[in-house]
């Protein structure tokens, strides 16, 4: 029998507790996985009743048939010539015969093959008869018999699929954000372990926020709104549940608030309103905040495996929030580049991003130089120099770092160089919403394209510096544009690996790298052009066009021109 969907789901805590009879504000609120009331009380809740809900009622309906048949037998007279119909009758002698059961008396006078045992009794035997089968068969109700599987009930229960498709979009997440196992644990390694930690964690603000922008990722890359608007009220779920768990931490001091859980949270969140953008800088704040919490963590705390996973994602994050916002990053200093590292030393993508970190401090000089002057003054000119004497140092430690790991990280790296070099700006074209480039020397992995175009990205942002800072600009813009090919080049060859082919955050920055600084206008059209496929084709569309209120006024400009 189904239950009506009126009646009460609360969770089995607060039904034995009777919270369902109270007010409004009292009973339970039915959220999944636990309810406010099993929260707030500190018990584990063993979550709301979900799906449709059915109820064995067999036995109850035996029981009350057993009952008004011994009720008729009762009122039989005493000549043996029973009330209810032969039906009846022949009923008893079928349950009689089918019962695994031999009374005491059967075995002192086993009943002679062919007679029936019913013949010769009298009817108050026959009445003491039904009444003991009565309770035979209730205490053989647990059994699964041939004669009471007959009457068994269809059903119509179905296995809970949620959890299969949970796992269906968090694997997609997984594929197209990580890479391969050589970039050590600096590139997402820790979405690994979102299945874990989903799985294992009592935080409801982590799992709203992991459910929401795995199912937004796959809603966008399989255009299926329906999922877009699921993974919206999960998202709303996750904020609600992050404001909650954070006043409750409030209310106690005892209680850790800086945990693991509440970092992932915020990253997961960001990284939500990078597919499905709520406020074109959003997915800033929330990474600001994840960056933050690892402040009030301290570096010591952050040698530990997964929070120096995280720690070490969200060290380049702050790059662009550095740049963003203008302000240096504080995971520069020196006490964050050496003591989170102690119990995991450096791969060499952490090292790519400790150099990283230095250019943030050079954006506010930058930003002071090119906007307009009315007329030179001291103050610009001491602008300029400080700006130069800051971005020469930081090519020269990417100099010296690329001839340290370029043999181990793209060793093809100079001959792909070279052989670009070489050919024209014609040669660029997009066949089929994929950037197509001259043959030239492949790169090893899809880790190398996406560590090179890293490396690439710091070359032209240091170079934009110095030029602007040097006398002689122009002879800053070769490189630049053989920087900004080579980036080309390893959009190109993730295009070619399919949109699982990971690394998709992390490639859009320097994507936007030559789109902004490219002196190329044929290069400034093929970042922006890959962009858009990059955005349509991975479920990164807001990350592309709206996360940055600046490539918005930049596209709507060139447009219009």
């Amino acid at each position: 029998m189904a239950r009506h969907g009126g009646r009460s789901r609360g969770c089995q805590m607060c039904l034995q507790r009777k919270i369902k009879v109270l007010t409004d504000k009292e009973k339970c609120d039915e959220s999944a996985p636990e309810c406010s009331q099993c929260r707030i009380s500190g018990v584990k809740c063993s979550g709301p009743r979900q799906g449709a809900l059915f109820v064995d009622m067999s036995a109850q309906i035996r029981q009350k048939s057993e009952e008004r048949r011994a009720i008729a037998e009762q009122k039989e007279p005493r000549l043996g010539i029973p009330c209810s119909s032969t039906h009846a009758t022949s009923h008893y002698k079928a349950i009689e015969t089918d019962l695994p059961f031999v009374s005491t008396e059967a075995r002192r006078k086993p009943t002679p093959r062919g007679i029936s045992v019913e013949k010769g009794r009298s009817s108050r035997a026959r009445t003491n008869r039904a009444i003991k089968l009565k309770g035979q068969e209730s205490a053989l109700l647990h059994q699964s018999t041939s004669h009471e599987r007959q009457f068994q009930l269809p059903t119509t229960y179905q296995p809970d699929r949620s959890h299969q498709f949970e796992l269906l979009f968090l694997s997609n997440f997984v594929a197209s954000s990580s890479l391969s196992e050589r970039s050590g644990a600096g590139l997402h390694t820790w979405t690994r372990e979102l299945l874990d930690l989903l799985s294992s964690t009592e935080e409801l603000s982590v799992s709203y926020s992991i459910r929401a922008t795995s199912m937004a990722m796959y809603g966008r890359m399989a255009g299926s709104e329906d999922i877009e608007i699921e993974a919206i009220k999960w998202y709303a779920r996750g904020l609600e549940a992050q404001r909650q768990s954070l006043q409750l931490a409030a209310k106690a001091p005892s209680r850790v608030i800086l945990t693991d859980e509440a970092v992932c949270t915020s990253i997961m969140l960001s990284l939500f309103e990078t597919m499905i953008s709520t406020t074109p800088t959003g997915w800033l704040r929330h990474y600001d905040g994840a960056a933050k919490m690892l402040e009030m963590m301290g570096p010591e705390r952050c040698q530990s495996q997964f929070t120096n996973k995280l720690f070490r994602t969200t060290r380049l994050a702050t790059v662009l929030i550095g740049m963003t916002l203008d302000v240096p990053c504080v995971f520069a200093s020196e006490v964050w580049t050496t003591i989170p590292f102690a119990l995991h030393p450096k791969a060499p993508i952490d090292k790519l991003v400790d150099i990283l970190l230095q250019l943030p401090g050079c954006t506010p000089l930058f930003n002071n130089i090119t906007k307009p002057h009315d007329q030179a003054s001291l103050a610009l000119e001491s602008a300029k120099v400080d700006l130069f004497n800051r971005a020469e140092p930081i090519l020269l430690q990417l100099d010296d770092f690329w001839t340290e790991h370029k043999s181990d990280v793209d060793p093809d790296y100079d001959r792909r160089v070279h052989f670009n070099s070489s050919q024209g700006e014609e040669d660029f074209s997009s066949t089929e919403g994929i950037l197509i480039l001259p043959r030239g020397v492949p790169f090893r992995d899809t880790f190398a394209a996406t560590f090179t175009a890293l490396y690439d990205s710091a070359n032209i942002i240091a170079l934009i510096y110095a030029s602007v800072a040097s006398s002689t600009p122009e002879k800053y813009k070769q490189r630049i544009l053989l920087h900004a090919t080579s980036i080309l080049a390893s959009v190109a060859y993730h295009e070619a690996q399919g949109p699982s082919s990971g690394g998709s955050f992390a490639m859009i920055f320097p994507v936007k790298i030559v789109y902004f600084m490219s002196p190329s206008e044929v290069q400034r059209d093929s970042a922006r052009e890959a962009l858009f496929r990059w955005g349509a084709n991975r479920g990164l569309n807001d990350l592309c066009t709206v996360c940055a209120p600046e490539i918005v006024r930049s596209v709507a400009n060139r447009q219009s021109v």
